[in-house]
């Protein structure tokens, strides 16, 4: 089991060229300005990151974020599915910074697992008012 980190930095979303920060991300490093850091831990060649939307998936006004380690290897909630892969709901409450950590259950996250081998579920994701 590989243990995974992937950094949001708040206004990252914009040309390339606009960002001045640090070309990598050390974990010893001190954490930037509107960074939330999410740890996790799921098997295999996980790709988590790949791909993220966001939206208010819970109705309450803040945005919430979805990301999938859509090649994971699920262990858990039945027999093992290779490259099965997760969504990941983390729901937000206006504030953009701290760390999640996907392992541990939370109120604040929701995991949707893959049923079969070979799913890559949350290949794509996508956010809309439906």
């Amino acid at each position: 089991m590989r243990r995974y980190l992937v950094f949001l930095i708040l206004g990252l979303i914009q040309p390339a060229l606009s960002w001045s920060g640090p070309g990598c991300f050390q974990l010893g490093d001190p954490p930037l300005e509107g960074q939330l850091t999410f740890y996790g831990s799921f098997s295999g060649g996980a790709l988590s990151g790949l791909p993220v939307a966001t939206g208010d998936y819970d109705g309450d006004g803040y945005l919430d974020l979805i990301m999938s380690p859509m090649r994971a290897r699920i262990t858990s909630n039945g027999p093992p599915r290779s490259e099965a892969g997760a969504a990941c709901i983390y729901f937000g409450n206006g504030s953009i910074s701290g760390s999640i950590d996907s392992s541990q259950s939370s109120p604040d996250q929701t995991v949707i697992f893959g049923a079969r081998e070979g799913d890559h579920t949350g290949n794509e994701v996508w956010a809309g008012d439906v």
